[in-house]
Protein backbone atom coordinates (compact mmCIF):
# COMPACT_ATOMS: atom_id res chain seq x y z
CA UNK A 1 0.00 0.00 0.00
CA UNK A 2 1.28 3.22 -1.21
CA UNK A 3 0.96 6.43 1.12
CA UNK A 4 -1.82 7.87 -0.86
CA UNK A 5 -3.43 4.68 -0.38
CA UNK A 6 -6.02 4.51 2.64
CA UNK A 7 -7.50 1.60 3.83
CA UNK A 8 -10.95 1.57 2.40
CA UNK A 9 -13.93 -0.61 3.06
CA UNK A 10 -15.44 -2.42 0.02
CA UNK A 11 -18.29 -0.75 -1.80
CA UNK A 12 -20.92 -1.46 -4.74
CA UNK A 13 -21.12 1.89 -5.96
CA UNK A 14 -19.15 5.79 -4.84
CA UNK A 15 -19.42 8.98 -6.22
CA UNK A 16 -16.46 11.48 -6.14
CA UNK A 17 -16.84 15.23 -6.59
CA UNK A 18 -13.44 16.13 -7.68
CA UNK A 19 -11.65 19.41 -9.52
CA UNK A 20 -11.71 19.89 -13.46
CA UNK A 21 -9.11 17.45 -14.79
CA UNK A 22 -6.34 18.50 -16.83
CA UNK A 23 -6.47 17.55 -21.21
CA UNK A 24 -4.98 14.69 -21.80
CA UNK A 25 -2.67 16.96 -24.10
CA UNK A 26 -1.35 18.82 -20.98
CA UNK A 27 -0.81 15.83 -18.84
CA UNK A 28 2.56 15.02 -20.01
CA UNK A 29 6.00 16.76 -21.07
CA UNK A 30 9.27 16.39 -22.55
CA UNK A 31 12.64 17.43 -21.88
CA UNK A 32 16.42 16.28 -21.70
CA UNK A 33 15.59 13.20 -23.37
CA UNK A 34 12.77 12.23 -20.97
CA UNK A 35 8.99 12.34 -20.51
CA UNK A 36 7.85 13.74 -17.12
CA UNK A 37 4.33 14.45 -15.43
CA UNK A 38 3.53 18.24 -15.97
CA UNK A 39 3.21 21.24 -13.71
CA UNK A 40 -0.25 21.82 -14.61
CA UNK A 41 -1.05 17.71 -14.08
CA UNK A 42 0.80 17.73 -10.79
CA UNK A 43 -0.93 20.19 -9.20
CA UNK A 44 -4.40 18.58 -10.24
CA UNK A 45 -3.36 15.34 -8.81
CA UNK A 46 -2.51 17.37 -5.23
CA UNK A 47 -5.83 18.69 -5.44
CA UNK A 48 -7.97 16.34 -6.61
CA UNK A 49 -6.27 13.94 -4.46
CA UNK A 50 -6.65 16.19 -1.11
CA UNK A 51 -10.59 16.54 -3.12
CA UNK A 52 -11.22 12.66 -3.02
CA UNK A 53 -9.47 11.83 0.78
CA UNK A 54 -11.38 14.35 2.06
CA UNK A 55 -14.42 12.39 0.71
CA UNK A 56 -12.97 8.93 2.24
CA UNK A 57 -14.65 6.57 -0.41
CA UNK A 58 -14.74 3.21 -0.36
CA UNK A 59 -13.28 1.12 -3.04
CA UNK A 60 -14.40 -0.84 -5.65
CA UNK A 61 -12.90 -4.46 -6.12
CA UNK A 62 -12.83 -6.10 -9.45
CA UNK A 63 -14.39 -4.88 -12.44
CA UNK A 64 -16.14 -1.62 -12.75
CA UNK A 65 -17.70 1.14 -14.96
CA UNK A 66 -16.94 4.97 -14.89
CA UNK A 67 -19.62 7.41 -15.88
CA UNK A 68 -17.67 11.28 -15.80
CA UNK A 69 -19.86 13.87 -15.93
CA UNK A 70 -17.70 17.44 -16.58
CA UNK A 71 -18.43 20.83 -15.58
CA UNK A 72 -16.13 23.05 -17.64
CA UNK A 73 -14.65 26.11 -16.42
CA UNK A 74 -15.92 28.48 -19.50
CA UNK A 75 -18.09 28.15 -22.44
CA UNK A 76 -14.79 27.20 -25.17
CA UNK A 77 -15.31 24.38 -27.06
CA UNK A 78 -13.78 21.23 -25.55
CA UNK A 79 -13.22 17.73 -26.79
CA UNK A 80 -15.22 15.85 -23.92
CA UNK A 81 -12.57 12.53 -24.67
CA UNK A 82 -9.55 14.87 -23.47
CA UNK A 83 -10.93 15.13 -20.06
CA UNK A 84 -13.14 12.22 -18.97
CA UNK A 85 -10.65 9.44 -18.38
CA UNK A 86 -6.52 8.91 -18.79
CA UNK A 87 -6.09 11.87 -15.48
CA UNK A 88 -9.46 10.37 -13.43
CA UNK A 89 -8.43 6.55 -13.54
CA UNK A 90 -4.75 7.25 -12.73
CA UNK A 91 -6.15 9.08 -9.47
CA UNK A 92 -8.86 6.15 -8.32
CA UNK A 93 -5.63 4.19 -8.75
CA UNK A 94 -3.08 5.95 -7.14
CA UNK A 95 -5.46 6.20 -4.03
CA UNK A 96 -6.57 2.85 -3.99
CA UNK A 97 -9.66 3.80 -5.13
CA UNK A 98 -10.14 0.99 -7.65
CA UNK A 99 -7.30 -1.44 -7.97
CA UNK A 100 -6.45 -1.81 -11.81
CA UNK A 101 -7.68 1.04 -14.01
CA UNK A 102 -7.59 -2.40 -16.90
CA UNK A 103 -9.77 -3.74 -14.98
CA UNK A 104 -12.69 -0.67 -16.05
CA UNK A 105 -15.38 -2.19 -18.32
CA UNK A 106 -17.03 0.52 -19.60
CA UNK A 107 -16.80 4.14 -19.67
CA UNK A 108 -19.62 7.15 -19.89
CA UNK A 109 -18.81 10.39 -20.33
CA UNK A 110 -20.77 13.85 -20.53
CA UNK A 111 -20.91 17.36 -20.18
CA UNK A 112 -22.62 19.30 -17.56
CA UNK A 113 -24.31 22.61 -16.95
CA UNK A 114 -23.43 23.06 -13.69
CA UNK A 115 -21.40 25.71 -11.52
CA UNK A 116 -18.12 24.56 -12.44
CA UNK A 117 -15.51 23.72 -13.02
CA UNK A 118 -15.90 19.98 -11.91
CA UNK A 119 -16.24 16.82 -12.00
CA UNK A 120 -18.42 14.01 -10.78
CA UNK A 121 -17.15 10.63 -11.15
CA UNK A 122 -19.14 7.62 -10.56
CA UNK A 123 -17.93 4.08 -10.14
CA UNK A 124 -20.02 1.12 -10.29
CA UNK A 125 -19.31 -2.46 -9.59
CA UNK A 126 -20.26 -4.71 -12.31
CA UNK A 127 -19.55 -8.36 -13.35
CA UNK A 128 -16.83 -9.13 -15.16
CA UNK A 129 -17.07 -10.58 -18.89
CA UNK A 130 -18.61 -14.31 -19.22
CA UNK A 131 -16.05 -16.47 -21.52
CA UNK A 132 -18.42 -15.66 -24.68
CA UNK A 133 -18.60 -11.90 -23.94
CA UNK A 134 -15.11 -11.79 -23.53
CA UNK A 135 -14.50 -13.84 -26.96
CA UNK A 136 -16.69 -11.77 -29.30
CA UNK A 137 -15.02 -8.80 -27.79
CA UNK A 138 -11.27 -10.31 -28.37
CA UNK A 139 -9.12 -8.55 -30.70
CA UNK A 140 -8.62 -10.28 -33.98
Amino acid sequence: MTPTQAVRKPVQTLTLDLPFPVSVNRLWRGGKGRVFKSRQYTAWLYDAGNALVAQKPGKVDGTYSLSVALSPPDKRKRDLDNFSTKAISDLLVAHGVVTDDSLCLAIHSRWRKDDGPRCLVTVLSVPPLTQEEANEHALE
